[in-house]
């Protein structure tokens, strides 16, 4: 049975209520393979000036793999992609708008797509939509193993923030439905977005699950190991106006999302059909006070 969509705007409230309030800062911890204060202080000074180890930036990326970008703007992720690797021919970089239109509201984009096709001998493609995968015919009998989409955003200029929530939800909904047509049980989507205000609402885990999806890993997104790489907004770019090179993405996330196994998916359509089950004949599925019940349904996704 395919999956379920999901009431977009029901589950709004929600996630509303779970993200209205911020809780308490956690307490500091010293990293692994420092020393804490209390036993700085017993080691002395030099203990003291000990600098930090710096933090390790993960690339979900090898020379293995084949990977498909798709809504790319200027194109300075893939060709910054592209130079971590060492080469291109595994790459293909495509974007919603087409080649005229990229060049026009990128400004900056005709040479780094020079560079990217001429250097490292990636493919470009113009005119795709992230949301029809499987109707793309220049992309009709491939699959690859990761499928990227940084960013993603209507770029609608929708006022009203419950309506901005939802056409964005749908957004990556199809995006991730539609995926599934150049994909293996081996792919692994690569969804980048920002954090904070909105963008959290959105809920990429629980989209994912609509999809048929879990979420294996998610992490701090850092442009610098990708030479070059800009973040540019979906309504183009205006030296001078627009936000300065990645000023816009410094909390931003990256969710590694996957095809759950069957064993998994046997699991979860037990549980949702056994509470179905259940509600329709007003047994409890638990015998935990209902407060607690609730509590636990809406933090199951949180990180």
């Amino acid at each position: 049975m395919p999956p379920r969509k999901p009431k977009l705007k029901a589950q709004l409230g929600k996630l509303r209520a779970r993200h209205g309030t911020k809780p308490a800062a956690p307490t500091a911890k010293a990293p692994e393979g420092e020393k804490g204060p209390s036993q700085a202080a017993t080691k002395g000074a030099d203990a003291a000036t000990t600098e930090k180890k710096p933090k390790r930036i993960f690339i979900p990326f090898t020379t293995e793999d084949t990977i498909l970008l798709v809504g790319e703007g200027n194109f300075s992720f893939s060709l910054g992609l592209a130079s971590v690797l060492g080469t291109g021919e595994n790459i293909v970089a495509t974007a919603y708008d087409s080649e005229e239109v990229v060049k026009q509201k990128y400004p900056d984009a005709e040479g780094i797509i020079h560079d990217l096709v001429e250097s490292f001998n990636a493919t470009v493609m113009y005119d795709v939509d992230a949301t029809a995968l499987d109707k793309a015919a220049l992309l009709k009998g491939r699959t690859f193993s990761k499928i990227v989409f940084n960013f993603p955003h209507v770029g609608l200029g929708i006022k009203d923030q419950d309506r901005n929530i939802r056409a964005n939800q749908a957004l990556i909904l199809k995006f991730l439905q539609s995926s599934m047509a150049l994909s293996t049980l081996k792919t692994e989507i690569v969804l980048t977005t920002k954090t904070g205000g909105p963008y959290d609402l959105w809920d990429v885990k629980r989209l994912a699950k609509s999809a048929g999806l879990v979420s294996k890993m998610s992490f701090p997104f850092h442009p610098d190991p990708y030479p070059g790489c800009e973040h540019r907004r979906t309504l183009g770019h205006e030296d001078g106006v627009s936000a300065d090179a990645n000023a816009e993405i410094k909390n931003a996330k990256t969710f590694v999302l996957t095809t759950a196994s069957d064993e998994l998916m046997e699991k979860i359509t037990g549980i949702k059909a056994s509470k179905r089950k259940n509600r329709g004949s007003g047994v409890a599925t638990t015998a935990a006070p209902a407060s607690k019940k609730t509590r636990k349904s809406e933090e199951k996704d949180d990180d």
